[in-house]
């Protein structure tokens, strides 16, 4: 279980699914791009797209300092999704 980060020894984690989020976005795009020509129906695809790859794909801890992305380990109970007046306090620390 992650209590602190390899890289830079930040305790401060966020949970998030295993994704890129621009192929996610590519993804509605394109629904959006057919939807007049589907009469809607690329919209629910996409939808349906997005639900299963949420199911499916496993979750990753992820360091609010440097981003650091930590796979394949046991999910600490702390850990929550990411927040972002959490993210403003590290990313100020940070600079």
């Amino acid at each position: 279980m992650i209590d602190r980060c390899a890289v830079c020894g930040n305790k401060g984690f966020y949970l998030q699914k295993d994704f890129n989020p621009r192929l996610g976005i590519l993804i509605f795009a394109i629904g959006v791009i057919f939807s007049y020509h589907t009469r809607f129906l690329s919209l629910f695809i996409a939808t349906a797209i997005d639900f299963i790859l949420y199911y499916v794909l496993p979750t990753v801890t992820v360091c609010y300092q440097c981003r650091a992305i930590y796979r394949e380990g046991k999910e600490n109970p702390q850990h929550q999704g990411f927040h972002h007046v959490t993210a403003l306090k590290y990313s100020k620390t940070a600079t």
